[in-house]
């Protein structure tokens, strides 16, 4: 992604200008240096960091910057410039994510009652199939696919209720609850 790459180098020039600026012959680009070396002990490496946590941090060194105390050094090391861009493009690169994870939320939901019907039928079906196999040949097998096909039903039964916030109710209970709305 162009502009992550774009404030990686931002970045990385924003430090190796100070880091090199220490070992200036100039004194007062020294100084400079050297007053901003928090900067470097704080965020140096932010680069490698996950993209949000990036964003955040790059923030951050921004708002650090923008004290006092920082002005002159970060003018005379020419650096203000650079952390106009920085915040420019990060700035940029945060409405890109919001975009992309509002895109991403939005193309997401599904439309569960079709899919409750539907797999409600699935289970039916599954479930007989399973019973007759069972009648038929009753082997060690059909009776390890009945346990674990029911322990799927009770863990779908057990997330529906959790979504649905009947955590506290039985399930022969729930029953009785929806039988009672279904009635009235």
């Amino acid at each position: 992604m162009q502009l992550d790459n774009d404030r990686d180098q931002l970045l990385t020039y924003f430090f190796m200008k100070i880091s090199s600026e220490m070992r200036s012959p100039d004194p007062a680009n020294e100084e400079a240096a050297t007053q901003l070396g928090d900067f470097l002990i704080q965020y140096r490496g932010i680069q490698k960091k996950p993209n949000r946590q990036e964003t955040q941090l790059i923030k951050g060194l921004l708002l650090d910057a923008q004290q006092g105390k920082y002005t002159a050094p970060l003018q005379t090391l020419q650096l203000t410039t650079v952390l106009t861009k920085l915040k420019k493009l990060n700035e940029d690169y945060e409405q890109l994510l919001d975009h992309r994870t509002n895109e991403g939320l939005a193309a997401t939901f599904i439309a569960t009652k079709p899919l409750r019907s539907e797999m409600d039928q699935q289970y039916d079906f599954l479930s007989t199939k399973l019973f007759a196999l069972n009648v038929v040949s009753p082997i060690p097998e059909s009776q390890k696919a009945i346990t674990s096909f029911n322990n799927i039903i009770k863990a779908t039964m057990v997330a529906r209720r959790q979504r649905n916030g009947l955590v506290h109710l039985k399930p022969d209970e729930e029953e009785e609850q929806e039988n009672d709305r279904a009635g009235s």
